[in-house]
């Protein structure tokens, strides 16, 4: 079936960048809370040249409540506006499902550079491709976690990063990116570093001490042979 015109729901990130296409598009909406998000200038000067075709309306409670649980099932990070753009999304995909499909019908989208925002509209609309699981992995002792916490119950490090698994029979394998290359965090304690041993730092730190320590141990047998 090929629409007339399409409804979408815009983000912040969409209008800060300013790429949107008016003409593909019988009506656009964003909530009150991305609203208050545009505090620069130029951007709130591009919000208000096109406010006639853009409608500024809010989700229905049920719906947020409904995406919120959903956020933090499902460890998404969604801020409050990213909440309310889902929810707002949801509520005109229900209300376009509900009418009797015509040659006038629109279809609904979600104008987003958010990855979580995506994933939870592929999730809450039924459009399952595409759906990654998120978790919890402390990169330094690699352990996984189904929630966020501070610092890794097994190493104690606060070394925990979120990170996309996917599933292969009953292993779960962690999506790395392409060219992937772990960073030393460091960990600092009254400005100085304390530095670990499955740090680069520490090898060269230890290397040095062995060095100093085979030095003076040289000139200590050097002393005792002039004794002679």
């Amino acid at each position: 079936m090929v629409y007339p015109l399409m409804i979408a729901v815009l983000d912040t990130n969409i209008l800060i960048k300013r790429d949107i296409d008016f003409s593909k598009y019988k009506q656009l909406y964003l909530p009150e809370s991305v609203v208050r998000e545009l505090r620069d200038e130029e951007t709130r000067l591009f919000y208000e040249k096109h406010v006639a075709f853009i409608e500024v309306r809010n989700p229905r409670s049920l719906t947020v409540e409904t995406v919120k649980r959903h956020n933090a099932k499902r460890n998404l990070l969604l801020s409050d506006p990213d909440i309310d753009v889902v929810a707002l999304f949801v509520d005109l995909s229900n209300e376009m499902f509900d009418v009797w499909i015509s040659s006038d019908s629109s279809k609904v989208v979600c104008l987003s550079d958010d990855n979580g925002i995506k994933q939870a509209v592929c999730e809450l609309t039924k459009h399952q491709e595409n759906i990654k699981i998120w978790k919890f992995r402390c990169y330094a002792c690699y352990e996984i976690y189904d929630s966020f916490r501070e610092f890794c119950a097994k190493c104690g490090y606060n070394s925990i990063t979120r990170v996309s698994v996917r599933k292969e029979g009953d292993k779960e394998i962690v999506n790395m990116k392409k060219g992937y290359k772990l960073k030393d965090k460091s960990v600092m304690y009254k400005k100085n570093e304390i530095r670990t041993e499955d740090q680069r730092e520490y090898n060269f730190l230890a290397y040095e001490r062995r060095a100093k320590a085979n030095q003076k141990s040289k000139i200590t047998k050097r002393s005792d042979f002039d004794l002679f």
